[in-house]
């Protein structure tokens, strides 16, 4: 959203642009997962054409996984038939195609203030993708509340069953805060609110509405009362796709505008069952886990990057200095 590539954007969609085309994410794995758009541009079309194709393709013949193999599902012959047609002036709806496609005019690119160029979200919405099945987490997953585990039972055992309490489950993480354990030997008696690598907590109690996933270092586990752990059915939805779904500032916020109580906020599972999400296929929650983890990666790749140059800087400030101490 900086001004020199909102800028670019606009001036392409005011010169040349007539299509994007939308890969999935993970087309040049294993060098990068970053999401990628082709852009197609013709001055001479683009003078007379008020409309810009947005194209998604789904699947290029290869899985998206750091491999590459290849797969019978492949988009690009029929999306290059598709972007032929509109550049002799046919609209997809006169081609007949399968993909995922929609016509925006350019003055609605130009009206929103990053000109956002994509076929997922073409400015505010993303109702290119509307048809989408919604369904409540009632449906496709079960919510567990924890247990009241008394203080007075807490022992000084680092190796016992830790209590995931509200004050662990942060912002996307669960973090080792204050940690209270339970005598490990006990683990049978609560088997019920035993805790797994990866499991979906929530805070229902205070700063309600985030979530974060287990990790495997701060196991074994017990499940503290106002903490729900939501188990998705793996045969309608991705874990990992419902992960970062709830772990938005939108749901979030929707909590927080639902939460009960005056002194402090209260979540109710009942509104947690009854919350709706868009569920895509699975090969597509799966594609967009892919796609989320790719930025992750990268993101981790600059930060990286970011602390060896700050080093750097250090390390030929410090040289100045003891130079001029010598």
């Amino acid at each position: 959203t900086q001004n020199a590539y909102v800028k670019l954007r606009r001036f392409l969609v005011e010169d040349s642009l007539v299509a994007v085309v939308s890969l999935p994410a993970g087309v040049f794995k294993p060098y990068s997962g970053v999401k990628t758009s082709i852009l197609l541009l013709d001055k001479k079309l683009a003078r007379t054409a008020k409309e810009i194709l947005l194209l998604k393709i789904t699947a290029d013949g290869f899985d998206l996984g750091d491999q590459r193999r290849e797969t019978s599902a492949n988009d690009l012959p029929e999306a290059e038939r598709v972007v032929k047609a509109w550049f002799k002036g046919k609209s997809p709806e006169q081609i007949e195609t399968k993909l995922a496609w929609k016509l925006t005019a350019r003055s609605e690119l130009l009206a929103n203030r990053a000109v956002i160029l994509s076929a997922e979200n073409d400015g505010e919405s993303s109702s290119i993708d509307s048809d989408h099945k919604v369904v409540s987490l009632g449906e496709v997953c079960s919510i567990l509340n924890g247990f009241a585990f008394k203080s007075e039972d807490y022992v000084e055992n680092e190796k016992g069953l830790r209590i995931i309490r509200i004050g662990n489950v942060q912002k996307g993480e669960i973090v080792d805060q204050a940690p209270k354990f339970y005598a490990p030997g006990r683990a049978e008696e609560f088997a019920r609110y035993s805790l797994s690598e990866g499991d979906i907590l929530l805070s229902l109690t205070g700063n309600v509405g985030r979530v974060g996933r287990i990790p495997k270092a701060m196991l074994p586990a017990l499940l503290n009362q106002r903490v729900a752990k939501i188990v998705p059915d793996t045969a309608l939805i991705e874990p990992a796709y419902l992960f970062h779904l709830l772990n938005e500032d939108r749901f979030e916020q929707e909590a927080c505008r639902s939460a009960t109580g005056a002194a402090q906020q209260n979540l109710s599972t009942r509104w947690l069952e009854t919350y709706e999400i868009p569920l895509p296929p699975l090969d597509e929650q799966r594609q967009i886990v892919a796609e989320i983890e790719g930025y992750q990666k990268e993101i981790v790749r600059l930060e990286f990057e970011i602390a060896t140059n700050h080093e750097r800087i250090q390390a030929a400030i410090d040289a100045v200095w003891n130079g001029e101490s010598e």
